[in-house]
């Protein structure tokens, strides 16, 4: 956490509300030591947002990896059209 903090880039933390894996609070420290952070929670999502892994080649995405995309594209544009 100590290294993370002296990024001086927005940094952008999406963390699944479900996740057995890493507690919802590691997101939150991240975001109390990052500069920049945009903390995007997902709903009903779990380590892997909800998602088969691997991913079939015909799937369709869950609505959690979708919320993720979704998220990741608004903070893409708003950094790059500010």
């Amino acid at each position: 956490l100590h290294l993370i903090g002296s990024l001086s880039s927005p940094v952008l933390v999406v963390h699944g509300e479900d996740d057995p894996t890493v507690p919802v609070d590691s997101a939150d420290e991240i975001v109390r030591a990052v500069q920049h952070p945009t903390l995007v929670r997902v709903p009903n999502a779990d380590h892997v947002f909800k998602t088969p892994n691997p991913f079939p080649v015909d799937g369709e995405p869950s609505t959690q990896l979708a919320a993720v995309w979704s998220a990741i594209d608004s903070w893409l544009q708003n950094q790059l059209v500010g």
